[in-house]
């Protein structure tokens, strides 16, 4: 993950002259009860997703074995974690 950090600072560097850029990465597992796309949209939708930049969702640490609603939930309260963990700026 280490690395995968390093070419987003790299990225986010390099097109920072570029005005406009849109990137979203996402990370994933298989077997999630919900489609990738539906995570992304309860995110989006809960405002943990920056609406501009570069931007990385994490679902591969969502605990495996939850059904569709308690999926749901887990987004709806870990987002930040999921998402912010990428999208902020540090120094490592």
């Amino acid at each position: 993950m280490k690395a995968i950090s390093r070419r987003i600072r790299w990225l986010e560097h390099r097109s920072a002259s570029a005005r406009g850029v849109d990137l979203l990465v996402v990370v994933s597992r298989v077997g999630l009860a919900l489609e990738v796309d539906t995570c992304v949209q309860i995110l989006t939708e809960s405002g943990f997703v920056p609406t501009f930049g570069i931007r990385v969702v994490n679902l591969s640490n969502i605990p495996p074995g939850l059904n569709s609603s308690e999926t749901k939930t887990y987004l709806q309260n870990n987002g930040g974690e999921i998402c912010n963990r990428w999208n902020r700026h540090s120094p490592d």
